[in-house]
């Protein structure tokens, strides 16, 4: 019964944002033709710790910390943590974004990318994907079935990641890829 209701949920939270992911995903679509998949990340860190990042009271608390062993260590930041981190003096190797809306560039907006890559899905904010540019690798979702049998149909079709409910899902499963 539970199970039924999330699909439900997810079934009315796609039909209710389609048209933006479409839009977005068309808007994105040269930067994920052209930028590697998360396939290009897969093993990169079997010797090197991966930390995640995300907003909030224990991120505060564990600054300290993070800024030791970034260093040594692949930072991987969801949108929320990323001026924190930047503010502490610590810039994350991967961000992470799912947000499709406007309302996610706030936490972009007025960051220099510089030495950051954006891991990102087609439907994210268009603004987000241009300030990263180049700097990129892709993911699917299940957000979109008919765009991604499109881009599968010619072999361009990414690596998912869980997405769901936050975004720090989607970075603890690149964690555990890379």
């Amino acid at each position: 019964a539970t199970e039924n209701r999330l699909e439900a949920m997810d079934r009315g939270t796609i039909a209710y944002l389609s048209n933006e992911w479409q839009r977005n995903s068309i808007t994105n679509l040269p930067y994920v033709l052209t930028s590697p998949t998360i396939g290009a990340l897969r093993d990169l860190c079997r010797e090197r710790p991966v930390i995640v990042a995300a907003a909030g009271p224990s991120l505060t608390e564990a600054m300290p910390i993070v800024k030791r062993c970034a260093e040594n260590a692949m930072v991987v930041a969801v949108g929320t943590a990323l001026k924190p981190l930047v503010d502490a003096g610590v810039t994350p190797d991967l961000v992470i974004a799912v947000d499709w809306d406007v309302k996610g560039w706030a936490q972009y907006k007025g960051i220099d990318p510089a030495g950051m890559y954006l891991v990102s899905e087609s439907v994210v904010c268009p603004k987000i994907v241009s300030l990263f540019g180049e700097k990129m690798f892709a993911f699917s979702s299940n957000a979109l079935e008919e765009y991604n049998a499109w881009l599968a149909s010619f072999d361009a079709l990414p690596e998912s990641l869980a997405v769901g409910g936050t975004v720090s899902l989607s970075a603890l499963d690149l964690a555990l890829r890379m």
